[in-house]
């Protein structure tokens, strides 16, 4: 089994780099990143239009406690946000990505009815 380690600032750009790698293909990656005038594929956003993106989101959410994770020489990496720390919101949230949240929030809110919870904020095993 690989070693986890968790670590807070220092991992910021490992993390959002495989973040960034992982999340480029998906639809939801996609659907908030590309405009009208996007000359890129429409099922792959390219690394150096999400890295910036994703690694200010991760820098800000480490500062605000969040625990960054990494296992097998982050081959998987993880944030988690304690019970009682405060997801600190993006400046710069596309639309799509509120009504996403939104949605979600209600979920959290029927389903956990109060409840103290670990959230993941993404967690992924990347497989280069």
């Amino acid at each position: 089994m690989a070693a986890i380690t968790i670590g807070g600032a220092k991992y910021v750009d490992r993390v959002a780099e495989v973040i960034s790698l992982s999340f480029a293909t998906l639809p939801l990656t996609t659907y908030t990143f590309r405009q009208p005038d996007s000359t890129w594929p429409a099922n792959d956003v390219p690394f150096d239009v999400v890295w910036p993106v994703y690694r200010e989101n991760i820098g800000r959410k480490a500062a605000a406690g969040a625990e960054l994770a990494e296992a097998g020489d982050f081959a998987a990496v993880a944030i988690w946000f304690p019970p009682g720390v405060a997801v600190p919101e993006s400046p710069d949230v596309a639309p799509r990505m509120l009504e996403y949240r939104e949605v979600f929030s209600r979920m959290k809110k029927d389903h956990l009815r109060g409840a103290s919870w670990w959230r993941v904020e993404r967690g992924l095993l990347y497989m280069a």
